[in-house]
């Protein structure tokens, strides 16, 4: 019998919980019931956590300038040659920058290993993350056992197994383990959002 997986539209907050909707594939078998997904306006905060400042990504830019109420709240780089924080952090604002991450100035700069621990304790929602292939599987699954939502590169980022792995562990803590592509379309679905909820066709249930 083929699994039974649940495919999300949007970011939204239901029963009154915070959780992540997504055109990716949910890691919860539950149908969820949307009762008319109306614009929130408390914030969804996303963290980032990259490799390096090598690391690149196109959906960063969509994810720091979305539709919706996310925003970068935070920013772990694990690989650093800087010796000095100050050095640190201008390299860090600078990366923000470049992908037009708003009000850098604004974003928690954390390092190394110590500053991913420090930000699997921080109150962020979701974590995107951006590592090579070998090391997803790891920071994935800590960033579910810490109780956030995932961000994946992309699915080319992860194999099966290790897929299967991070569904595993997110329906067991109940998040959402998704790729990063929604945002690229983020526009796109508030369109959609706007044009039936909004206007002809009402609330969906």
């Amino acid at each position: 019998m083929m699994e039974e997986v649940t495919v999300n539209p949007q970011m939204a907050a239901v029963g009154g919980q915070q959780i992540l909707l997504s055109t990716a594939v949910a890691a919860c078998t539950t149908p969820i019931k949307l009762n008319c997904v109306l614009p929130r306006h408390d914030v969804f905060h996303i963290a980032l956590v990259i490799h390096d400042y090598q690391a690149t990504d196109r959906a960063i830019a969509a994810i720091a300038n979305p539709i919706s109420f996310c925003k970068v709240s935070s920013l772990v780089i694990l690989n650093t040659t800087s010796e000095t924080k100050e050095l640190k952090d201008a390299q860090a604002r600078d990366w923000l920058q470049l992908y037009q991450v708003q009000r850098p100035d604004e974003v928690d700069l954390k390092y190394g290993d110590e500053g991913f621990q420090q930000l699997l304790k921080s109150n962020v929602d979701a974590i995107y993350v951006i590592v090579p292939t070998e090391s997803q599987r790891s920071y994935g699954i800590a960033v579910l056992e810490a109780g956030k939502h995932v961000l994946l590169k992309d699915p080319v980022s992860t194999s099966f197994d290790s897929f299967r792995d991070q569904l595993d562990c997110a329906r067991k803590v109940g998040k959402f383990v998704q790729f990063s592509t929604m945002f690229v379309h983020h526009h796109r679905v508030k369109t959609f959002l706007d044009c039936v909820l909004r206007e002809n066709f009402g609330c969906i249930e």
